[in-house]
């Protein structure tokens, strides 16, 4: 159970990518490329922290499961 928040995190975010990517795309077509850019940064700015966080907590996960191979959590 320890591994539900990361995974539903990960299907969050593989979700929203597509999501992201053609809101980018939508932008091309009204918006001018600084604002698309301050768009990409933004995006980027949200979704770099939150993954690297969510590996992070994949490997304390990991890390918790090999030092106690047996718990039955």
């Amino acid at each position: 159970m320890a591994d539900l928040s990361f995974w539903y995190w990960l299907y969050l975010y593989a979700l929203s990518a597509p999501v992201a990517v053609m809101y980018i795309f939508w932008l091309e077509r009204f918006e001018s490329r600084v604002f698309q850019l301050k768009s990409l940064i933004w995006i980027t700015a949200f979704w770099l922290p939150t993954l690297i966080l969510m590996g992070l907590e994949r490997l304390n996960t990991l890390d918790y499961y090999i030092r106690n191979p047996f718990s039955k959590e």
